[in-house]
C-alpha cells in the first residue's frame, strides 16, 4: 500500500502543477514561422501533423482545471495479481482523492495546500507545503513521442529524461513503456510501467469528467 500513497502524491503534485498558456503571436512581416513549420508559398505549412496533434494535445491538457483522473495500479507479487483504483478529482483550486473508504480533499492555496483528512466521523484540516511539482506535463515535449497505431509512444532514448522527473519522489524508480492516448484534442489516457526495485507496477492514468466536477469541502 505504501506505493498507492507514494502515488497519491505523485499525482497530485503533478495535477496541481500550473500552467502558463503559449503566448499567441500576431503574424509579422517578415513571415516567421514556429515549430514544426516550414513556408511554402508565403505561409507555414505543419510538417508532422502527428507531432502537432500531441504538441496540441498536451497544451489543452495543461490549462484543464476541472477534470476527473481514474487511476489504476496493478501488480503482481507472488504470483498473486493485484488491482488498485483510486480517483483524483479537480474543480479549480479544489482537489479530493477517493481509494475504497478513504476520501482526502485538497485546498490549493498561493504557497501553501490545505489537507482535510477524515477521522472517525470528522475531518481534520493540516496546511502542507505547497507541492513544489515536477511540471510534470509541462515537461513532456512533443518531440519525444512516436505516433503508433492509434497512440503515442514515448521513445527509449528519453524514458530518462521522465525518470528524471519523479527521482524525488522516486530515487531508486525507473520509468518504461510510457504511451500517451488523444482524444478531442486533448490527453485521454497514459500509461506507464513503474520499475522499484525487483517489483514493475503497471499504471494507467484516465482523463474524464470534463468541467463536470464538482467539489465542496467538508466542515472541519
Amino acid at each position: 500500500m505504501k506505493i498507492l500513497k507514494v502515488l497519491l502524491i505523485f499525482s497530485m503534485l503533478f495535477s496541481f502543477a500550473g500552467c502558463t498558456p503559449e503566448e499567441v503571436i500576431d503574424p509579422i512581416d517578415p513571415l516567421i514561422c514556429g515549430d514544426n513549420q516550414v513556408e511554402e508559398n508565403g505561409v507555414c505549412v505543419i510538417v508532422d501533423q502527428d507531432l502537432e496533434d500531441i504538441k496540441l494535445a498536451l497544451i489543452a491538457t495543461r490549462e484543464l482545471s476541472n477534470y476527473q483522473i481514474d487511476v489504476e495500479v496493478y501488480y503482481s507479487e507472488n504470483t498473486i495479481e493485484h488491482n488498485y483504483e483510486m480517483t483524483l478529482s479537480f474543480d479549480d483550486n479544489l482537489a479530493l482523492f477517493e481509494m475504497e473508504d478513504e476520501m482526502i480533499y485538497y485546498e490549493y492555496l498561493d504557497n501553501s495546500m490545505n489537507q482535510y483528512m477524515k477521522q472517525g466521523d470528522s475531518y481534520l484540516l493540516e496546511t502542507i507545503d505547497k507541492a513544489s511539482g515536477y511540471g510534470f506535463y509541462q515537461s513532456l515535449e512533443p518531440s519525444w513521442f512516436s505516433k503508433i497505431d492509434d497512440y503515442y509512444l514515448l521513445g527509449n532514448q528519453y524514458l530518462s529524461e521522465v525518470t528524471e522527473l519523479i527521482q524525488s519522489d522516486f530515487p531508486d524508480g525507473e520509468v518504461n513503456n510510457f504511451k500517451v492516448g488523444l482524444i478531442l484534442g486533448r490527453l485521454d489516457y497514459f500509461m506507464f510501467d513503474m520499475i522499484l526495485e525487483e517489483q514493475t507496477y503497471n499504471i494507467l492514468f484516465s482523463f474524464s469528467s470534463i468541467d463536470l466536477v464538482s467539489i465542496e469541502l467538508p466542515t472541519v
